[in-house]
């Protein structure tokens, strides 16, 4: 019996795309199951260096698995690696690490070729300067990569 082309998900993927105010962002991910991945993650936010993990959890596929069109909700947590104790500084505020929650859409070709573009709002925590304490800001992504 033939098992349809989105049974086996892929297991790795990797996208890299744009965004404001994350201009420039890659991930590499892995699918422990066909609706779940688990992300490392590097972006250039507002020309700040930032790395760290991510989940990123199908809500709805078209096919029930990894491949075709999913809606997706993704939760992330960034760092500044090059500052101690990571810290971004931005205009003269020094500002803690991001947490950002996003929707998303996603579309895997059974090629492995995928397109997702991401929606949401990311958090930060200021430290010093005239908005220090908690602060939100929206941010958007789109990027393009490969399943394997």
């Amino acid at each position: 019996m033939d098992l349809p082309a989105y049974a086996e998900p892929p297991s790795v993927y990797a996208t890299v795309g744009v965004g404001l105010p994350a201009i420039a962002h890659a991930e590499v991910g892995f699918l422990p199951h066909p609706r779940l991945g688990v992300e490392l993650r590097g972006s250039w936010v507002i020309f700040n260096p930032m790395v760290g993990l991510a989940l990123d959890g199908a809500v709805w596929t078209s096919t029930g698995g990894a491949r075709g069109h999913a809606f997706t909700a993704t939760a992330e947590l960034l760092v500044n690696p090059t500052l101690t104790p990571f810290t971004l500084v931005s205009h003269g505020e020094t500002l803690g690490g991001t947490l950002g929650v996003y929707a998303g859409y996603r579309w895997m070709a059974d090629s492995g070729f995928t397109v997702r573009a991401q929606v949401g709002g990311f958090g930060y925590l200021a430290f010093t300067g005239h908005d220090a304490g908690f602060a939100l800001g929206p941010n958007a992504t789109i990027g393009v990569g490969w399943a394997f």
